[in-house]
C-alpha cells in the first residue's frame, strides 16, 4: 500500500482501538502518512519532539529501542507470544563492520522493531496508573538495561 492510503487504514484501526496512540516511523515513507493523519485529524500521535511526530528511527534510538525491548522481555515485563516476533529477537547480531544491531543476513526485524516501538510508546505515555509490583499484569518498564544478564525464558525457533 502506499503511505497516504496506510494513512487512512491506520485512522480507521487507531478509532477502532479507543483512539489508540499511533507511532509511524520516520524518516521514509513513513513522513507522508503522518501528514495524512496529522490533515485528517488523527487525535493521538506519538511525538518524538515539541511538535513532531512519529517515531525516529536512527542509530541512537534504534539501539535505545532495542536495549528496552531486550530488557523488558528479560525482566518478564513484556510477554512474546508470536513465534514470529520471538524468532526476529532471536537473529539480531551487532555487524562487526558498523556496529549496528541488526536481523541476521536474510532474516528481517520489522515485527520486533514494531513491538520495541510500542515499549517505547508505554515508557513515555503510559495511559494507565501504575499497579502495585507483584499485581498480574504489572508494567515495571523502569530501567533500561538490566545490570546482571539473564536468558530469554525460550530457545530460538526455526532458525
Amino acid at each position: 500500500r502506499n503511505p497516504l492510503e496506510l494513512a487512512s487504514i491506520v485512522d480507521s484501526l487507531g478509532r477502532y482501538y479507543n483512539t489508540a496512540e499511533v507511532a509511524v516511523e520516520v524518516p521514509g515513507p513513513g513522513v507522508a502518512t503522518v501528514g495524512k493523519l496529522v490533515e485528517i485529524g488523527y487525535p493521538q500521535l506519538y511525538k518524538y519532539d515539541t511538535d513532531k511526530y512519529g517515531w525516529r528511527t536512527d542509530m541512537s534510538t534504534r539501539n535505545h529501542l532495542i536495549a528496552t525491548l531486550l530488557d523488558s522481555v528479560r525482566g518478564a515485563d513484556a510477554v512474546i507470544r508470536d513465534r514470529d516476533t520471538l524468532d526476529e529477537c532471536y537473529n539480531l547480531i551487532r555487524n562487526p563492520r558498523n556496529m549496528k544491531i541488526e536481523a541476521r543476513e536474510g532474516t528481517y526485524d520489522d515485527r520486533m522493531m514494531s513491538l520495541g516501538i510500542a515499549l517505547q510508546c508505554i515508557r513515555v505515555n503510559p495511559f494507565f496508573e501504575p499497579r502495585k509490583k507483584n499485581a498480574i499484569g504489572s508494567r515495571r518498564l523502569t530501567s533500561m538495561v538490566t545490570q546482571k544478564p539473564v536468558g530469554f525464558r525460550r530457545k530460538a525457533t526455526g532458525y
